[in-house]
């Protein structure tokens, strides 16, 4: 997998799940969406984390997080408080993001 693909999977991160119970379309949600360590080191696990609300700042509860890199996808759902995370597998390279 390269870490640079995963970089860009950040524009494409999908939601579903219990937004459709709010009607909600994707541009009444804020997504904001980082990796959690800058740089990674062979060995490392990169992690993205983010946060789901809507524009009154509520967060979305139980949202599908897809996140696609390549012809991959993974999925997360969000928790109480609107956050997700997801941890990719170890690295054999390094990365910088």
């Amino acid at each position: 997998m390269n870490l640079g693909i995963i970089a860009v999977s950040l524009a494409v991160i999908l939601i579903a799940g219990n937004t459709m119970v709010f009607a909600a379309k994707p541009w009444d949600l804020v997504i904001s969406a980082k990796f959690e360590q800058a740089q990674i080191e062979p060995g490392q696990s990169p992690v993205i984390i983010g946060t789901i609300t809507n524009q009154r700042e509520e967060p979305i509860y139980g949202a599908k997080v897809e996140i696609r890199f390549t012809d991959n996808s993974v999925t997360t759902k969000t928790d109480e408080d609107g956050n997700f995370r997801y941890e990719f597998p170890p690295q054999d390279d390094q990365g910088t993001f």
